[in-house]
């Protein structure tokens, strides 16, 4: 599979809830704070998610998980977590997808899509930055506890979910998530509170 796609044309980004003394030191005190820890993009705003790029230089998602999900995991239609980021210097958080599985056996797979309105925070109508990327297909591998997140993006392939999906749960993408985790850096330097990039 991997050797038909330029795995140089998808972003690669892993998200973590950092260690208690890090996050300490960083003034972080949410505990549904994932980080952005490493990044790979072929361009510059990765698929809009530079956007949430916060004025100290890092980029965050804050992970919730919906009452229903144990009793509607099973549902390919309702998210098992929703992930939600904030843009700088507009109010209200932006709901940034939502994570789809298939069953409570695949939860360490999953798939979203970026926002498709136009607009979002119905009070503000803030302009969506993932509005032009509203057609891309977002994969995800997580941990059981949540704490950590990657996530690679199709460009333009959100109609195709219920292809790529399968070859993740198959192990099909393994070279893939592979490939872009050795070519990924770091954004900020949290060791130090310092931006990278």
């Amino acid at each position: 599979m991997c050797d038909m796609i330029d795995l140089n044309n998808w972003p690669y980004c892993r998200f973590e809830i950092l260690e208690t003394e890090t996050a300490a030191f960083n003034n972080i005190k949410s505990r549904s704070r994932l980080d952005c820890t490493a990044y790979k993009s072929p361009d510059v705003d990765c698929r809009g998610i530079m956007h949430l790029k916060s004025k100290k230089g890092q980029i965050y998602l804050n992970i919730t998980r919906p009452e229903y999900v144990l009793k509607k995991i099973a549902e390919k239609r309702k998210p098992y977590i929703n992930l939600s980021g904030t843009v700088p210097n507009q109010k209200g958080g932006i709901n940034f997808t939502g994570v789809y599985v298939w069953g409570v056996q695949n939860k360490n797979f999953g798939y979203g899509y970026p926002d498709a309105h136009e607009t979002y925070s119905k009070k503000c109508n803030h302009k969506n930055p993932f509005y032009e990327f509203r057609n891309d297909l977002y994969l995800f591998i997580l941990t059981d506890d949540h704490t950590m997140v990657e996530m690679i993006v199709l460009p333009g392939e959100k109609s195709n979910a219920e292809l790529y999906y399968p070859l993740l749960i198959e192990g099909e993408l393994d070279e893939a998530f592979t490939f872009l985790r050795h070519q990924s850096k770091p954004l900020f330097n949290y060791s130090a509170a310092l931006p990278l990039y």
